[in-house]
């Protein structure tokens, strides 16, 4: 067959995201991770879609879930906040959540669902937006995952800070092959943040896991590379 004069050509196109090929040095940190004899997966503190059970139309469409809107304004001392996509909204504390986070009680972080743009221009996983830390109480649309359960803001400032660093985001990309980031975790080893450089800046925290994990210098170096700079500026506090 031609097309405009030139032979067709027979490509076998990925179909099924573990075909999807991922960069060496990002499969070879991968394994190295996972050798670790305690390894065990962040993804059993991170949320599923939805933790609150609003949908990202709950803003315009309330009736058709049968909720109360969500307001713009504070009415009451004891008001609950719920982070949306605009911004912080407000619902009464006796709102009928179809669902309540596992975090409610307790400090956490609020991480968006579709994290990492998939820009390559900016880096494996695109460029990544902002993430928040929630007191007790706050709650969000279905835009967040809910990440954590804390007792203090120091610890939930602590995740907050993992998942910024290059290295966690880089193991991010090793199952992520969309913008949407909720099955995406599954990489990324658990930390207790028993270690006292939790309290160092985000790019000293890089260097501690890079060692803590015995990552090659040439593998450190690409991720280093390859993945966007994030500060402490990108971490907001709700």
């Amino acid at each position: 067959i031609l097309i405009n004069g030139v032979e067709s050509q027979i490509k076998n196109l990925p179909i099924n995201k573990d075909e999807i090929e991922k960069p060496e040095f990002i499969t070879e940190l991968n394994r190295i991770v996972h050798s670790v004899d305690d390894f065990s997966s962040i993804s059993s503190i991170i949320s599923v879609r939805k933790p609150y059970g609003l949908s990202t139309d709950i803003m315009k469409d309330w009736e058709k879930y049968k909720l109360p809107p969500l307001n713009n304004v504070k009415d009451k001392d004891d008001d609950i906040r719920v982070l949306t996509a605009r911004g912080i909204n407000y619902v009464s504390k006796n709102y009928p959540f179809p669902q309540i986070g596992k975090a409610f009680r307790n400090y956490k972080v609020f991480v968006p669902y579709a994290w990492g743009n998939w820009d390559e221009k900016r880096g494996l996983g695109g460029a990544y937006s902002d993430i928040v830390v929630g007191k007790p109480y706050d709650t969000c649309i279905e835009t967040y995952l809910e990440c954590g359960s804390f007792k203090t803001k120091e610890e939930a400032y602590k995740l907050a800070k993992y998942l910024m660093t290059k290295f966690a985001r880089a193991l991010l990309y090793v199952n992520k092959y969309s913008q949407h980031s909720t099955t995406a975790f599954g990489s990324i080893p658990m930390q207790h943040f028993s270690e006292g450089w939790w309290n160092l800046s985000i790019k000293e925290i890089d260097n501690k896991l890079f060692e803590k994990y015995c990552i090659p210098k040439k593998i450190e170096e690409l991720v280093e590379l390859n993945i966007q700079t994030k500060d402490e500026s990108n971490i907001v506090e709700m």
